[in-house]
């Protein structure tokens, strides 16, 4: 089932990418040769007008052949090829496949808007960001790194403190019932209303055994586990021997506007928010001189895989709009990468264009077109990294 999945997200993504060109391409008189269905080798294939349909064997996304694509090729249309087309209908021919993914994240950002009462799935806290048209309700009491050998077995990835409960003392007063069952909405609301600082408190004057009751983000679930605190020296109060990081939901319940905008501002959100996250990964890595920070961060296919796989795992009651979610920041993710000005790239080959409207003069073909091949060859070998990078990470 993940494999299938998988392949479906992957290849759908790159369908919808590549259909942008196809169909600016067939409307602004560009012949478009071929569209195919997974990498070749071709299967089989059925022409229709001046295109041939094809289905491939390698099952991952597709791809389009336009005449002229490449400007170090002979051009056996001039009427209909890209080249002898203006820099504004070869740019608009570019960047469609980023318009197609950007606008496909916005239309799935909406649907798990609509389904999940305006509030988004959680986002891990990294960096402070002004996120636009939303309520940030910040969560500060998340486990992420357990250090009781005692409860290493009794805490996932994803579990939020929730209440803790000391004899008849109470740190919230929230219940199972004040939870359980309730909107998105109302629970990002109630989780919002820990204070760390309270927690941490709580925990030092108790006495005894606590009970820590958890809602795990992730899945749903609830749970209670019970510990007792321990005194440490080196900070002078009593310690549950777990760290508790932070994550935020944004709520658009705010207006009409909000609402039916919501869509457009998760994807800005989300991208302004990864970008200020990665610039200030980077920055550290620099001040550290360590590249593995960075390297962290970025994940190909393998690493995608294993997200859709722990996702599947989980048992969460809420698995599709997880899955939704994810596609929407993938397809959010791949629109960005193609925007790059990297050779190769819709981006870098929009560069080409970009200096030939200014210049009024075209780059040498055969030069634009070797600069291209480097870009790839940087690409793959990259990708090859990225690759054994996760498929390390997996053992």
């Amino acid at each position: 089932m993940t494999i299938i999945i998988f392949f479906l997200i992957l290849s759908g993504l790159i369908l919808i990418h590549e259909f942008g060109h196809f169909f600016v391409a067939k409307k602004s008189g560009v012949k478009v040769h071929e569209f195919g269905l997974g990498l070749p080798p071709k299967i089989f294939g059925k022409k229709y007008g001046d295109t041939e349909y094809t289905l491939n064997w390698l099952p991952i996304g597709g791809f389009v052949r336009i005449e002229g694509e490449d400007p170090s090729e002979k051009v056996v249309d001039p009427k209909h090829s890209f080249q002898n087309k203006s820099p504004k209908t070869r740019l608009f021919i570019l960047l469609a496949g980023i318009l197609m993914n950007t606008f496909l994240a916005v239309f799935l950002f909406f649907t798990y808007f609509l389904a999940n009462n305006f509030t988004s799935s959680p986002i891990v806290k990294i960096t402070d960001f002004n996120f636009v048209g939303a309520k940030v309700l910040n969560v500060e009491t998340v486990v992420s790194q357990v250090k009781n050998d005692a409860l290493k077995d009794k805490i996932e990835p994803g579990d939020v403190v929730y209440n803790v409960l000391d004899g008849d003392r109470s740190l919230t007063g929230l219940k199972l019932s004040d939870l359980n069952k309730q909107p998105k909405n109302v629970i990002a609301q109630n989780l919002s209303g820990i204070r760390l600082t309270d927690f941490q408190d709580f925990v030092d004057k108790s006495e005894g055994e606590l009970t820590v009751n958890l809602y795990n983000v992730q899945t749903g679930k609830f749970k209670d586990i019970v510990t007792t605190p321990t005194y440490n020296e080196e900070v002078g109060r009593k310690l549950l021997g777990v760290y508790l990081g932070s994550l935020v939901y944004l709520d658009y319940n705010q207006n009409i506007f909000t609402k039916a905008s919501s869509g457009f501002l998760q994807s800005y959100n989300v991208m302004g928010y990864s970008l200020k996250a990665f610039s200030e990964i980077i920055s550290y890595s620099f001040k550290t001189r360590d590249a593995s920070v960075v390297s962290s961060g970025v994940s190909g296919p393998v690493g995608i895989f294993s997200i859709i796989q722990s996702v599947l795992k989980s048992g969460s009651i809420s698995v599709v709009w997880t899955l939704i979610d994810l596609t929407a920041v993938l397809s959010l993710s791949l629109a960005f990468m193609n925007l790059l000005p990297i050779p190769a790239l819709d981006g870098g080959r929009a560069v080409f264009v970009l200096v030939e409207s200014i210049t009024k003069k075209p780059v040498n073909p055969v030069i634009e077109g070797q600069i291209h091949k480097f870009g790839m060859v940087f690409l793959l070998l990259l990708l090859a990294l990225i690759t054994l990078k996760d498929v390390i990470n997996l053992f």
